[in-house]
């Protein structure tokens, strides 16, 4: 530990960033000497090796004007110093010294977290982040693995529901004639989704056919075809934000945190009645989504009214949201992390999965809405408007 002032500073750590790490730092007052280090006992509270980096920041030292007593000399200069009572003014009952006292817990600190091993490394971006502020976003992340294990979440608070016009008959389509290389694309696309629990199969009335559509980067994307169904579903006209009034808002930040949804429709329940609504049909057999699919007229709304309810306390104050894009901005990097850790709390407490390699943090500029959001200026993506050069 090092101080550019010299002085006796009152040293303490940062309890709920420490007990995560299972680590304990001893509370004391400590004199310190300009470019002169001075070490401070850790103790690991847990099983297993615990690593700190370089620069992590352990706990706070304030200027300390109290009583002093010297307790012991070390090698290195200066003394360790406890404020109040000499301790051996004390009877010997109340003082405790030795592995005893090393080993003991603050009653006031949170418990440790346990250590979850069925989560994967995170793969978020955050290259940009502070050396000041890197210890307290590593603790997040660690804190907050779970959101990016690369699982689908279960977002209960608005399952989708589908109503059809009064008197419309199930509608019916045959499935759609396939090469040998897209059946087996197909096969495995039903596979991957039946494994994840997205679909299960169906013997509903209803079925609509499935197309594959190519994607930007030459794979294929899995589609049913709900043209059908959706010329019969009453419209849900629940809003989207205006892009204009997103853009706007942001004004001069200079912070931004883009989060990103984890396939995020997968992550909304199908209200159990409407299930055989969603039923497609190809050469593998008749399945229905369990989750909601992509291509259902009222699809978005739904999506965005379950991201509204989790962070609606935060919406204009220091995120946006549109659909499965989520963006946390602001001018001060320090205030940051704190508005950084409200939006996860909130979506992991609502079970919402992110996708890490679609998630930056702390970054000066982002791609957002299609546009190039930062430093006080919006511009358009070069890939938009590449046509029109």
């Amino acid at each position: 530990m090092c101080c550019n002032v010299k002085g006796v500073y009152l040293v303490r750590e940062l309890p709920v960033q420490m007990s995560r790490r299972k680590v304990l730092l001893h509370n004391a007052i400590a004199e310190f000497s300009p470019n002169t280090p001075r070490s401070r006992y850790l103790t690991n509270i847990g099983d297993v090796p615990v690593h700190l980096s370089k620069g992590y920041v352990v706990g706070t030292a304030t200027a300390y004007n109290g009583p002093l007593h010297v307790v012991e000399e070390e090698e290195e200069p200066g003394a360790v110093l406890t404020m109040g009572v000499d301790p051996r003014d004390k009877p010997d009952e109340e003082v405790k010294t030795g592995p005893e006292a090393e080993e003991g817990i603050d009653e006031g600190q949170p418990p440790p977290h346990p250590q979850d091993r069925t989560c994967r490394k995170s793969e978020v971006h955050w290259d940009g982040v502070p050396g000041t502020l890197r210890a307290a976003v590593d603790d997040l992340l660690e804190e907050y693995k779970a959101l990016w294990a690369g699982h689908l979440g279960k977002v209960d608070v608005t399952p989708h529901r589908i109503e059809v016009t009064l008197g419309e008959r199930p509608r019916r389509a045959q499935p759609y004639r396939a090469s040998h290389a897209l059946r087996d694309i197909i096969a495995k696309e039903v596979q991957r989704q039946r494994d994840l629990g997205v679909i299960e199969p169906s013997s509903a009335e209803w079925t609509f056919p499935v197309i594959l559509v190519p994607k930007p980067d030459g794979t294929m994307r899995f589609c049913v075809v709900y043209r059908q169904r959706t010329e019969v579903t009453v419209r849900d006209e629940y809003p989207l934000p205006r892009m204009d009034d997103c853009f706007d808002f942001l004004g001069d930040a200079k912070v931004f945190s883009t989060l990103d949804c984890n396939s995020g429709y997968w992550q909304i329940p199908m209200a159990d009645k409407d299930r055989d609504k969603t039923t497609f049909v190809c050469l593998e057999g008749a399945y229905r989504y369990i989750l909601l699919p992509s291509g259902l007229s009222n699809a978005p709304a739904t999506f965005q009214r379950a991201i509204d309810m989790i962070l609606g306390g935060l919406k204009w104050k220091s995120c946006l949201v549109y659909l499965d894009d989520i963006i946390v901005f602001l001018q001060s990097a320090g205030e940051h992390v704190e508005h950084l850790r409200e939006g996860v709390t909130a979506l992991r407490g609502a079970s919402v999965c992110l996708k890490d390699k679609k998630c930056h943090l702390f970054e000066e500029e982002v791609e957002y809405l299609g546009h190039i959001v930062g430093r006080g200026e919006l511009k358009v993506q070069d890939k938009n408007i590449r046509g029109l050069k």
